[in-house]
């Protein structure tokens, strides 16, 4: 029931918000807590939470402006808890204050990710050996997770097992946790490859018997299968030149360099013309053993790096910390890059990035067409949120089951013509540009700024973070916090084909063959009966936040409802 009372708050709020959307400056929305009620800010190290309602800065945690972040994966639990990190590594906020996680090497980096609904485990990411590009023995960083104990505080440290190479056969960068799922048997992470050009799918899964073990998916990296060659390790030691002179020599090799005259014809000083004999026919000797040595390891490294390419051109790498968790938890959601040979490119090659949907059940994959959007967030009927960078990022919706996205304005006339209304107004402007083509600047007017966009799981309440390039003077950012769909529901699809879809005025929309509706209120009591009544159903209920439930012979449909 907290639940239910929570989305009710939610619905209720967005539909205040719906005539007065609220700006708030200097905020970057980077999640909205699953009841609707709270927006969470993440900016410049600085944590913020704003009323969703009436935009007021409920709260703010920050260490002189750097520190302070939030999880990536599922962020908030049932009774509040959120996860993230602060100046100090892995921590939760419960109550107003953050709690440091255990973890073992403090100095070494930690982040919470995501919590379960129940805030009894906790999965994050734990520092094994400082971030170097200087090779090491284990990953720079580990999944791991903690469980709630029975006085309320989290566990020691459980660092998750982990692969020791990847799929090149070299130590990864980082093998991460991000997800857990609800009966904590299962996480969710990603494995980032040695040269960080590889980013896949890890799954760990625990047994009756509590030991923990992972999949990591290399075929979603190496779709071909290509075998790698044995990595040929570390380049052989240069020959230092110097190593064969005394100390009299280097000085009298420094003071000529020190000394050279460039506009002379004279030869430019070289080590070995300071070198006894002695010392020039061994540092020789040991240099040609150095160059040949480099070369036969140049040529092995190269065909390594031959098959990276490969994978990097046939594979579906994906985004560093990006995993979504579908709904019905069937399925994972990404972004890729498609990567393609663009001759007017100065790499040779361009990238678009697009959502990637990987079955958990089969381990098919679903690539959306590549159109330059990336997912932020997956709604509870099947609807992505994203953004495609250009000049500026605009916000984009895939409706269910949509191959191509809209613009978040074009989807906003369609479920709340009042909210687009204001975001014509007030996110589209008239802006400056240079133009390469012409070398002179333009006016562009009525431009749209959309940002990033994200949304409550049923969509009552959407914020869109948009940087300010528009104005020479005021906040560096806003973000824009307006109600979705008038109704908590808005084309719900369920497995079964039924389609359901409630309307201001107590009227629910069903299209597909059922045989009875009901509709409870927030207390449980049922408030309307019918059998099958066609496609439009008139409750004659009242304003307010109700319960739907749809009968079928192919299986109940229930959602919630805001009439």
């Amino acid at each position: 029931m907290r639940l239910l009372l929570l989305s009710a708050a939610a619905l209720t709020a967005a539909s205040a918000l719906a005539a007065t959307p609220c700006v708030l400056d200097n905020a970057q929305v980077q999640a909205i807590t699953p009841d609707g009620s709270t927006i969470v800010s993440v900016w410049g190290g600085t944590v913020a939470l704003y009323d969703a309602a009436t935009g007021e800065l409920t709260a703010e945690y920050s260490d002189e402006g750097e520190g302070y972040t939030i999880g990536q994966g599922p962020l908030i639990s049932e009774d509040g808890t959120m996860v993230g990190a602060t100046p100090f590594g892995a921590a939760y906020l419960r109550d107003g204050v953050w709690t440091e996680l255990n973890v073992p090497n403090k100095g070494l980096g930690s982040y919470a990710m995501g919590i379960t609904p129940d805030g009894k485990m906790i999965v994050g990411n734990v520092g094994l050996t400082p971030v170097s590009i200087d090779d090491a023995a284990v990953p720079m960083m580990a999944g791991a997770y903690w469980t709630l104990q029975d006085d309320g505080s989290y566990s020691d440290c459980h660092v998750l097992p982990y692969p020791q190479t990847d799929l090149t056969g070299r130590v990864p960068q980082y093998v991460t946790a991000i997800i857990p799922s609800d009966d904590k048997k299962t996480i969710y992470g990603q494995v980032v490859d040695y040269s960080g050009s590889l980013i896949t799918l890890i799954t760990y899964t625990q047994s009756d018997d509590n030991e923990w073990s992972y999949n990591v998916d290399n075929k979603l990296i190496n779709p071909d299968g290509i075998v790698f060659p044995p990595d040929p390790g570390e380049a052989p030691e240069w020959v230092n030149p110097e190593n064969y002179m005394t100390e009299d020599e280097i000085i009298d090799y420094l003071d000529a360099v020190n000394n050279y005259d460039w506009e002379s014809d004279d030869p430019y000083p070289m080590h070995t013309d300071f070198m006894t004999e002695e010392e020039k026919a061994a540092y020789e000797s040991d240099l040609a053993a150095y160059n040949a040595a480099l070369a036969e390891w140049q040529e092995k490294f190269n065909a390594l790096l031959d098959v990276l390419d490969e994978c990097i051109m046939s594979g579906h790498s994906l985004e560093f910390n990006k995993l979504l968790l579908s709904p019905d938890k069937k399925s994972i959601v990404s972004a890729t890059a498609i990567i393609e040979e663009d001759p007017d490119s100065w790499l040779g090659v361009s990238e678009t990035a697009t959502p990637i949907s990987i079955n958990l059940e089969n381990g098919t994959l679903d690539i959306k067409e590549p159109l330059g959007v990336d997912p932020t967030v997956i709604c509870e009927d099947g609807t992505i949120f994203g953004f495609i960078n250009g000049d500026w990022r605009n916000a984009a919706v895939y409706k269910p089951g949509a191959e191509t996205p809209v613009s978040i304005y074009a989807y906003m006339q369609e479920v709340n013509p009042e909210t687009a209304a204001w975001m014509k107004e007030n996110m589209f402007h008239s802006i400056e540009m240079y133009n390469f083509e012409t070398g002179e600047f333009e006016m562009l007017d009525d431009v749209e700024f959309t940002g990033t966009p994200f949304a409550s799981p049923d969509k009552s309440v959407i914020a869109c973070a948009v940087q300010n390039i528009w104005e020479d003077m005021g906040p560096a950012i806003y973000t824009y916090v307006f109600s979705g769909s008038p109704s908590g529901v808005n084309g719900v699809v369920a497995d079964n084909g039924i389609s359901v879809k409630a309307l201001k005025g107590g009227i629910v929309e069903i299209d597909g063959e059922y045989s009875a509706i009901a509709v409870y209120d927030l207390n449980g009591a049922n408030v309307f009966a019918s059998a099958a009544a066609g496609t439009s159903v008139a409750t004659g209920l009242e304003s307010g936040v109700y319960v739907v439930k749809v009968s079928a012979e192919a299986g109940d449909v229930t959602v919630k409802a805001l009439f």
